[in-house]
């Protein structure tokens, strides 16, 4: 192999090696930040659209102001994420679980299938037996922006006073979510 070559070779592999330590570096990095309670924290409340999941539903819309004294999870999805569809499931055990003690579970749809009769979401989410409070921005929303979504899964644990606890960029691991959302609702 001449110089060259060699050469090119080496820095694609140095290249690769990067990236990998970039990928690494993020993924290791994707875990809760418990917060402090300040006013920088508070949960920037929002009007949500629901998906009609069933013709009984009567709720078609709601605030987050509406569920001030409850422990709320908000997490941002989309249908084309498989993180987010890996932790629906998991949300939906934790509702059910821990609804009795406060708790409450927003899924707020971040991909582009936003009006309430969407087929396919609620197919989807009929389909993954999802029952929990699912939702979408209007056109002039700016949750995303609101709450500096960058990525998906993204979620944020609000305590029973409307301040953000925890944020979590990224898919999250059941037993530490669980601990979190408890530690929340026991304070």
């Amino acid at each position: 192999m001449d110089n060259s070559a060699a050469l090119s070779s080496e820095l694609t592999c140095m290249r690769n090696l990067f990236a990998l330590i970039l990928v690494l570096g993020y993924t290791t990095s994707c875990n809760f930040m418990p917060l402090s309670i300040s006013d920088a924290n508070k949960a920037s409340d929002f009007n949500l659209m629901l998906y009609r999941l069933d013709e009984d539903q009567d709720v078609s819309q709601i605030n987050l102001y509406d569920y001030r004294g409850s422990t709320v999870i908000v997490n941002f999805w989309a249908i084309w994420c498989m993180p987010c569809r890996r932790e629906m499931p998991i949300l939906q055990e934790i509702s059910d679980e821990l609804n009795d003690r406060g708790l409450v579970v927003i899924g707020i749809n971040s991909g582009l299938e936003k009006d309430s009769y969407n087929e396919e979401i609620v197919e989807f989410l009929n389909y993954m037996n999802i029952n929990y409070l699912v939702g979408y921005g209007d056109s002039e929303s700016k949750i995303e922006q609101d709450y500096s979504i960058v990525g998906l899964p993204s979620t944020f644990i609000i305590d029973s006073e409307g301040n953000i606890r925890y944020r979590w960029l990224g898919e999250w691991k059941k037993e530490a979510f669980y601990n979190a959302v408890v530690s929340v609702l026991d304070n």
